[in-house]
């Protein structure tokens, strides 16, 4: 079993490597454009570094410019995918025994995994623990969040309230207030989570700096998606 896991770690660094070089990328350029150090992406192109959670396989990808399923060799199947190859060899021997009625079951099952596999993925980019927890929905409360976890943005929040009323004011209405608090909430709820922030400001600069369309069109997806789902978390 472990023989096998070194294997599969040798061969997904092998392929982490033929990926960045095809990006022209060296390993201290990969490093700094997701947020690593050169020595971790060496360790994992040597198969020394498991890379396991979701997070970290998305940013890695994002990195290399590929899907997270292109970062397996050739021929290497998905966790889904191995399920169902796994699931229809055990239906194969069902019917060969007769057992209808578990195959029948298994028709049933693989739908319904690969639906919360899914869902799991759709939801990994907000998985771990927050660093600090959702504030109220107040200026006071938001400033107070900033200054936590983004201090770098008070100023820009400062103004962006200033702003906020004096439209407010101008325009005897409350939506400029609102707008603003919605703003923050959102950039809170992102920077809550430390992967989902890295991964949220890497696809703004891929976005910005690449030269690659396809890349950039990526950076645009990536950041719509994240910014979706902090909505979403917000109920918005």
């Amino acid at each position: 079993m472990t023989e096998d896991r070194d294997e599969e770690r040798r061969a997904f660094g092998a392929r982490v490597a033929q990926l960045r070089k095809r990006r022209g990328l060296k390993q201290d350029e990969l490093a700094e454009a997701i947020g690593r150090t050169a020595s971790w992406v060496s360790q994992v192109e040597r198969g020394v570094q498991p890379v396991q959670r979701v997070g970290v396989l998305r940013l890695l990808a994002d990195g290399l410019g590929v899907s997270v399923s292109a970062l397996y060799p050739e021929g290497e199947t998905s966790d889904i995918a191995g399920l169902r190859n796994t699931a229809d060899e055990v239906r194969s021997l069902a019917q060969a025994a007769g057992f209808e009625e578990f195959s029948a079951a298994l028709d049933r099952l693989i739908p319904r995994l690969e639906h919360i596999a899914q869902v799991a993925e759709d939801m990994a980019a907000f998985a771990g623990t927050p660093v600090i927890s959702r504030p109220e929905r107040t200026p006071g409360a938001l400033r107070d969040a900033v200054a936590k976890i983004v201090p770098h943005r008070l100023a820009e929040l400062q103004n962006d309230q200033t702003r906020a009323v004096a439209q407010a004011l101008e325009a005897n209405s409350l939506r400029p207030l609102h707008t603003f608090v919605l703003k923050w909430a959102v950039v809170i709820e992102i920077e809550r989570f430390p992967e989902t922030a890295r991964r949220f400001h890497f696809a703004e600069r891929v976005e910005l700096a690449s030269k690659d369309p396809e890349v950039r069109a990526r950076g645009r997806r990536v950041s719509a998606e994240i910014l979706g789902q902090a909505q979403a978390a917000l109920g918005n």
